[in-house]
């Protein structure tokens, strides 16, 4: 099974543990399906906030790389 890329494919895998954790009669069971569940909800979280990260990130690569094209041509039609 691969790994999820994305936090709505985690929150799926999250909702499967819980319908078996509440099928299951067996209390360990149950406590290992919600852990489970607990898992996937957690990396979820944690995706959307790298995916947040990482478009940041881009957002500040994209202003800066804006920037320096600038400074280049306002450079360039002043003589270098």
């Amino acid at each position: 099974m691969a790994m999820p890329g994305t936090p709505a494919e985690c929150n799926i895998h999250a909702s499967h543990c819980l319908q078996l954790a509440e099928k299951s009669t067996a209390p360990d069971i149950r406590a290992h399906f919600m852990y489970l569940a607990e898992q996937w909800m957690k990396l979820a979280r944690d995706l959307e906030g790298t995916h947040k990260m990482v478009e940041l990130i881009g957002s500040i690569n994209y202003l800066e790389d804006q920037e320096v094209q600038e400074y280049q041509e306002a450079h360039k039609s002043n003589g270098g």
